[in-house]
């Protein structure tokens, strides 16, 4: 038996762009045709990023910095929040 037939339904070859075009819909209404305006940044952060997704950060140093300790705060535990 293979492992298709174990977990019951076959895994679907286009599973990460389906998702990529879910997430990409989640932001539509903050684009600007192709473009998300600087201010919009945290607000499409906070809507792209899911639990458990591995995030990387390249570029300037000191921006990369500033994002990472701002995707730290936000996604502490609840009890952890001032």
């Amino acid at each position: 038996m293979n492992d298709e037939a174990k977990q019951g339904s076959p895994r679907c070859c286009t599973t990460r762009r389906d998702e990529k075009q879910r997430r990409l819909q989640l932001v539509s209404f903050l684009m600007n045709g192709l473009l998300l305006p600087g201010d919009k940044l945290v607000e499409s952060l906070e809507l792209l990023i899911a639990p458990g997704d591995r995030i990387a950060l390249e570029g300037d140093n000191q921006k990369s910095n500033a994002i990472t300790a701002f995707i730290s705060r936000e996604h502490r535990e609840p009890s952890q929040h001032s």
